[in-house]
């Protein structure tokens, strides 16, 4: 299961355009993903880089924001409707 930032349309083209063989869940604006405070920002210098570039990096997000969730593994279970361990954090010094 994936919980990628897209709108639902784009999201269907892409699970149909990769034939993806598991179930791929919409969080649209991002509420399932904010609750466990797991949204990373793209930082604004890059933001301006990607827009150097032609890149538009929120184009499939409804929110057309540079908010994308933090990589993780979520476990869906009885006992805890969902918990989660991160595979991957990076949030860099201030």
């Amino acid at each position: 299961m994936t919980t990628p930032l897209q709108t639902p349309d784009n999201l269907l083209n892409t699970q149909e355009k990769n034939e993806l063989a598991f179930e791929v869940l919409s969080d649209v604006r991002n509420h399932i993903i904010r609750s466990f405070s797991l949204v990373l920002t793209m930082p604004a210098d890059l933001q301006y880089l990607y827009h150097d570039f032609s890149l538009d990096a929120s184009e499939h997000s409804e929110t057309r924001t540079f908010d994308f969730p933090m990589p993780a593994t979520y476990l869906i279970d009885k006992i805890n409707p969902l918990s989660m361990l991160l595979s991957w954090l990076h949030i860099p010094n201030k």
